[in-house]
């Protein structure tokens, strides 16, 4: 049975993937194998109660697509991070661990923060977007043949062919992503704009996509966010855009730091650092 349930380890977990003990139990794999199978290096155990097969040093790609792909976890890439990997970056990260944003209607399994990798994982709740929107949840249950090719994506997310083996990585589509990362800006400082305004310079939106995302979102901070952003930068796709459809709210909202100067968008009910207009021509526009 050892034998036998080794081979099946080796044939349905691709290297470098995570499971969990669960996983390897419905594989025939008790505890006491695993124990022999990480003294005798077929399994290494990054975090307690999580295995994989030895192989390459361990990214946050690896550990995402372990949720996605084998653990049914209902969690995506979102915000920043999913539109910096759609070719949206505005600065490069040279700090060697990089804050990966997350995004999912449950807490993120303990684990996840504890395993040695390239990235600090961000978890922030889907259910404040689009509560109604269906579970990310493409994965299989159990040492069943993986092929992700079959199932498929609630509307709103794309795969990326990742690493050597192209493995899927579910992240947000550009539309959805956009109101997900102005959707979390707290306002604490100013400089906590720059990296949204630019990022979002190179954005075109599908436009019924991005309709439809924002006719939907129970996040009013995220529309009326990403509606100043789209005004701000002047992106020529915001005129497709039908706000009789959208739910503005009607509180005011203030996103400027104690002891800063704020400027006032009439249109959207929103304050913001007047120092992000210092060095434009338009400071006089309807603000």
């Amino acid at each position: 049975m050892g034998r036998r349930a080794l081979l099946e380890l080796q044939y349905r977990l691709p290297e470098g993937l995570l499971v969990d003990a669960a996983w390897l139990e419905n594989l025939g794999i008790s505890a006491s194998m695993r124990s022999r199978y990480v003294r005798q290096g077929w399994l290494v155990s990054p975090a307690y109660g999580i295995y994989r097969r030895p192989g390459p040093e361990l990214r946050w790609e690896h550990v995402v697509i372990s949720l996605q792909a084998f653990m049914n976890f209902p969690v995506a890439v979102g915000g920043e991070t999913a539109l910096h990997l759609q070719g949206h970056r505005h600065y490069l990260n040279l700090r060697g661990r990089e804050t990966v944003h997350l995004y999912s209607p449950q807490p993120l399994p303990s684990w996840v923060h504890d395993v040695p990798c390239n990235g600090r994982f961000r978890r922030f709740n889907s259910s404040r977007f689009w509560p109604d929107a269906p579970p990310i949840g493409h994965g299989v249950h159990g040492p069943q043949a993986w092929d992700w090719r079959d199932s498929r994506l609630p509307d709103g997310f794309v795969r990326l062919a990742w690493g050597t083996w192209e493995w899927p990585l579910v992240v947000a589509a550009e539309e959805r992503a956009a109101l997900e990362m102005w959707g979390m800006l707290t306002g604490r400082s100013s400089q906590e704009f720059d990296n949204p305004l630019k990022v979002c310079e190179s954005l075109v939106p599908q436009p019924t996509a991005m309709q439809h995302w924002l006719s939907t979102c129970h996040n009013q901070k995220a529309i009326r966010l990403f509606l100043w952003m789209a005004d701000y930068n002047q992106l020529p796709w915001r005129s497709q855009l039908d706000l009789s459809q959208v739910q503005l709210g009607t509180g005011h909202l203030h996103l400027v730091p104690k002891g800063m100067e704020g400027r006032y968008c009439a249109e959207f009910n929103l304050t913001v650092p007047r120092d992000l207009y210092w060095d434009r021509d338009d400071v006089n526009t309807a603000f």
